[in-house]
Order: structure tokens, then sequence, then C-alpha cells
């Protein structure tokens, strides 16, 4: 956690806290373990908007990174609508502000088009389904929620970041997929 802190990645934090809440609602804790993970979720993101809006530099404001975002998303939404069907090529994505979407989900679609995206999705698909039925059949072993936990982070953190491209951080996903499908 003081390392994800130490990033300063609001989108790297949301991950792990929607991952750890499905953790959380897993293993049924107490209602107090419940308010008191909340409480740090939100004192964490307030700390990394402090820090990041206390900098004199601006373009790690978190306001700027989301208008950003947005100026991504719109750019690559009016690209599918334009052609939603067919890609473009795997590296091939240049846009106007960014060679990255912040958006794996939407870039995998423009680059692999609409066959390449069913394919993705398929993929995560079979593994949340394989490692929940895992997690059921086998009473919540922790490997099994620690998988189904590392899956999320990674799904929930390409919603709004790129690191699908990062072969450094990629790899963990498909050591994640591969231990799943094992």
């Amino acid at each position: 956690i003081t390392n994800l802190v130490a990033t300063q990645s609001i989108s790297a934090i949301l991950s792990l806290i929607i991952s750890s809440y499905f953790i959380l609602l897993i293993k049924k804790p107490e209602r107090n373990n419940l308010y008191i993970a909340t409480l740090l979720a939100l004192f964490i993101v307030g700390i990394i908007f402090y820090i990041r809006s206390k900098t004199g530099k601006t373009f790690i404001t978190p306001l700027f990174s989301i208008e950003k975002r947005t100026d991504y998303f719109k750019e690559i939404l009016l690209m599918l609508k334009q052609e939603p069907f067919r890609g473009i090529g795997i590296g091939n994505f240049r846009g106007k502000y960014s060679l990255f979407v912040h958006n794996s989900y939407l870039q995998i679609w423009r680059e692999l088009g609409i066959l390449g995206i069913a394919s993705y999705l398929g993929v995560i698909f079979i593994c949340i389904k394989n490692v929940i039925r895992a997690i059921i059949k086998e009473r919540q072993t922790n490997d099994n929620i620690y998988l189904l936990c590392g899956l999320l982070s990674f799904v929930t953190h390409n919603a709004l970041d790129f690191t699908f491209f990062l072969p450094e951080v990629c790899w963990f996903w498909w050591i994640i997929v591969g231990l799943i499908i094992s």
C-alpha cells in the first residue's frame, strides 16, 4: 500500500479498492471491518489527491489527469463510431493527444476491431467464471480469492489506464490467467 500511494496513481488505487471489496464480500467480514476498510480507502485516495494537488506541476494534478482522459475517450469513441468493426492493426493507434487511450478495452477495439475486443472480453469472462466456480467448489480457498483479486485489479485498472500494453506489467496478467485456467 505504501508503494502504491507513492506512485500516486489514482486508477491503481481505485482498482485495488474495488478488488479488495470483492475479497471482503466473498469472505463476509464483520460490519466494522468493512467500515474500517472504507475509511482507509477514502483516506488513501484523499492523501493522493492532496499530494497531487499541492505540487506545482500541472500535469500531475488530478483534474488535469481527468480532463486528458476525457479528451482521449472522446477521440477514441469518435474513431470507433466512424469504423466500429475493422481494426487498424496492433500498435497503429496514433491519437491527436496520445499514443494510448488510457483505456485498454477501447484501444484493443480500435486496433483489433470487434473480433479482437470480443476475444479479449471472452478471455476475461472465462477467467472470472473459472475462478468464481473454483471459489464456490473449493469453499473459498485463499489462493483462488487472491487470483480473483489480481484479475479484478487488472481488469478494472485497464478501464482507466493502458497497462495491458506494458510488457513489464502485462506478464502479471498472463500469469494470473495461466493460474486460473490451470
